[in-house]
């Protein structure tokens, strides 16, 4: 019996021309399926735990992610939870326009360890708040945890150790803020900071508009805000370490900036020069650094 009988039969049971034509159809198939599990899009990263869910604000934070689908090339970023469009960074802290630009939508990098475990580090200066988890292929928001971690205010600092460092100098340093204009009406001559700076003049205020970029749907949208920029003269007692003057634990520098906290308000200020005078060591007239002896300035 021959394979291909005289009928085109295989076998004297199946025409050939049917059999290949299936096989083609077979084929194209399995192209076709093998070519939409290499091209289809990824699912979409899901989130089941992150841990810690609340800590307190700060620098180096991180975050434990847990869930499923995690992939590497997809970028995570950080939003406030709320109506947007609500700026991630606290408005409220003045940074010179180099060191970041105040979005709506941080990019927070991040480590897969596997589909479903990664580690994401979060932007230092946070404000206290609750921010939810985006993540973005390209442009394309492709997944989202809602009021996925909570940043809480710092605890208050520490009281003075046993052995505090004497300030040896009262340092005068002319400062900028920039800050929202309710806020701003709170600032005014005399006004103490909680490690014993004070406030002794305020120059002009002047108030204009922040322009904001932000990142709305993968749009980039320009958002106007009202600021104040102001101007003041703060003496702050410091001490002279390693040839540079400290005041509550960082040192005093041009193009720096300066913590000013009071019971109203808590602001950055950029500092733009300072002048130290050392304080009276002895008792005599005429002793160096006494009360109408010429002090040392830096």
């Amino acid at each position: 019996m021959t394979v291909i009988d005289e009928r085109g039969r295989i076998f004297g049971l199946v025409n050939a021309v049917d059999v290949a034509a299936l096989a083609i159809v077979v084929a194209a198939g399995g192209f076709a399926f093998a070519g939409y599990r290499v091209f289809r899009l990824p699912p979409a990263p899901v989130v089941n735990l992150i841990e810690p869910a609340s800590q307190p604000e700060g620098k180096g934070l991180q975050l434990r992610v847990r869930g499923a689908n995690f992939l590497p090339f997809v970028r995570a970023f950080v939003q406030r939870a709320g109506a947007a469009p609500a700026l991630a960074h606290d408005p409220l802290v003045h940074k010179p326009a180099d060191n970041y630009t105040l979005v709506n939508t941080t990019l927070a990098p991040w480590v897969v360890e596997s589909p479903s475990v990664a580690q994401v580090q979060l932007p230092d200066d946070l404000a206290p708040g609750t921010y939810d988890l985006l993540f973005f292929n390209e442009t394309r928001e492709v997944g989202r945890k809602a009021a996925a971690f909570t940043l809480t205010p710092r605890p208050p600092a520490p009281p003075p150790s046993a052995t505090p460092i004497p300030a040896d100098a009262d340092a005068s340093v002319a400062v900028r803020f920039v800050c929202r204009p309710d806020v701003a009406a709170l600032i005014k001559a005399g006004d103490r900071d909680r490690a014993g700076a004070k406030i002794v003049s305020i120059g002009a205020r002047k108030q204009s508009m922040s322009h904001t970029t932000v990142n709305e749907g993968g749009r980039r949208v320009t958002v106007e805000e009202p600021v104040v920029t102001l101007d003041a003269v703060i003496v702050a007692p410091a001490a002279r370490i390693d040839g540079a003057w400290i005041y509550n634990g960082a040192a005093l520098k041009a193009g720096g900036d300066l913590t000013f906290e009071t019971p109203s308000y808590t602001l950055r200020a950029w500092i733009l020069t300072v002048t130290a005078t050392r304080a009276s060591t002895s008792g005599s007239p005429g002793s160096p650094g006494s009360p109408g002896s010429p002090g040392s300035n830096d």
